[in-house]
């Protein structure tokens, strides 16, 4: 099923207002750009929408209600929608206010460009916002059926903040009513076909494949009790002179039922990929087994390694070389080529000794400190504003309780952020200058006295005078 797009400058494109004109040859411009194929999916919970709670946590693929308002939200069972795959949504009534839902914590990357988007149809005004403390919000006028909407910013900037390299985003309807679908976050100026995000279709899969092995033990164990059942009251029909053998032939089908018994049968006596048992305990025999989630209380394991490092370990013996593993015995870590990228570390990160030098980095400050006292530290919240052009200029401040020492043998600046801009030495020496001390007046003479006094410089700092 297409759709129209309706980006946020009120413009609507429809398919075929796209391909004709750019058969023709014309420029179509962001908003038509913005219905070709575009990225990934990086909103959570937007095919099977869940009850609202009240953290909406990206990590738990939650919403919450947001931004107060007088109207009401509700599950929306979805018929219809463009969006494939998307069974529920949200219907909103607006009220007093903005009536929202929201999702907290997106993962996004500051000064990239996103696309926000949903489906929506009814006939009220729909909100699409998103920020964290400084917030972007566009509103749009809905009439109909099912068109898609959709923002598009710079993290970061626009008025959409962004805390933590994540951001918060938010759907809602600020009068009337407005069905809400296939909710999507993307990185770019492109608009795509919905999709689910990878992780909620692995842990559909997962969890369409635990109900599957449930109902499968259910019918096994069914037909076991219906044979076993229907075994017994075959025994209590027939003659008492073959009672005693048919009761052996019953017991030792039971026997044969148990765990291991099952199991041989399943996998004809083992040759085949399955389960075993061995000694009192359970094994998987697979060449390749896939998990979103691996659950238990202990797992066993020597050595942890990468395909590139077992396939370089079954050639060489006993060295991996310089490939990725680990030691889980020696606790030993290693990696080729390591890189991070969007690295997030929450809580505190710190290197020394309590009870000497100490450097802490938490809550985006690098603390120092000397037998466990706060001696100083360096962030990021410096501003200051020039007052005749009204530019605000962020950058560093450095904090000390005592003093401040830089030992270089020679300090350069440039006026520019740039590390590229030719830097100038500042100047190191002693600059020794005439000062006239008094001034004497005798009738129509007047005479003064003069005295030599130095200033020493280094780094372009006066570090003495006399």
């Amino acid at each position: 099923m297409t759709s129209s797009l309706i980006d946020s400058d009120g413009n609507t494109w429809t398919p075929e207002d796209i391909n004709t004109l750019a058969q023709a040859g014309y420029d179509l411009g962001d908003a038509a750009r913005k219905r070709s194929t575009g990225g990934e999916q990086l909103l959570r919970g937007t095919n099977i929408c869940k009850k609202l709670t009240t953290s909406g946590a990206w990590q738990s693929a939650a919403w919450r209600a947001a931004s107060g308002g007088g109207g009401t939200r509700s599950q929306l069972d979805i018929e219809g929608c463009p969006a494939n795959s998307v069974t529920t949504g949200w219907h909103i009534v607006g009220g007093s206010g903005y009536t929202e839902i929201a999702q907290d914590s997106v993962p996004v990357i500051g000064g990239q460009r996103y696309t926000l988007s949903c489906y929506a149809s009814g006939g009220g005004v729909l909100t699409i916002q998103v920020g964290s403390g400084e917030y972007l919000r566009h509103e749009f006028q809905t009439s109909g059926g099912w068109k898609r909407y959709a923002l598009t910013f710079e993290a970061g900037s626009d008025g959409a903040a962004v805390v933590a390299d994540a951001t918060n985003v938010f759907f809602g309807a600020k009068s009337g009513t407005v069905d809400i679908c296939g909710m999507k976050l993307e990185r770019g100026d492109v608009v795509s076909d919905w999709s689910a995000h990878k992780l909620d279709v692995e842990n559909d899969a997962a969890t369409k494949a635990n109900e599957a092995l449930a109902k499968a033990n259910d019918n096994a164990k069914s037909w076991v009790d219906e044979s076993l059942e229907e075994s017994k009251r075959y025994v209590d029909e027939i003659t008492d002179k073959d009672r005693a053998f048919t009761e052996e032939q019953v017991s030792s089908l039971d026997n044969a039922l148990n765990q291991y018994g099952i199991i041989q049968r399943l996998t004809d006596n083992f040759r085949w990929q399955g389960f075993k048992t061995q000694d009192g305990k359970l094994y998987i025999n697979a060449e390749y087994i896939r998990a979103g989630v691996l659950d238990g209380g202990i797992v066993r394991a020597g050595i942890l390694a990468s395909k590139a490092a077992w396939d370089y370990y079954a050639k060489h013996g006993k060295s991996f070389g310089e490939n990725t593993y680990w030691n889980m015995s020696t606790g030993y870590f290693q990696t080729k080529n390591a890189k991070m990228v969007n690295a997030r570390v929450e809580g505190q990160f710190s290197c020394g000794t309590n009870s000497g030098s100490l450097v802490e980095l938490s809550n985006g400050k690098v603390k120092g400190f000397q037998n466990k006292q706060l001696v100083g530290y360096i962030d990021a919240t410096a501003a200051t504003t020039d007052l005749q052009t009204g530019i605000v200029y962020k950058g560093l401040q450095v904090q000390s309780d005592g003093m401040l020492r830089i030992s270089v043998p020679r300090l350069a600046v440039a006026n520019s952020k740039y590390v590229t801009e030719l830097a100038t030495w500042a100047f190191t020496g002693i600059k020794r200058i005439n000062v006239v001390e008094s001034i004497r007046v005798s009738g129509d003479t007047i005479s003064w006295t003069t005295a030599e006094h130095g200033i020493e410089v280094k780094n372009g700092l006066i570090t003495a005078i006399w």
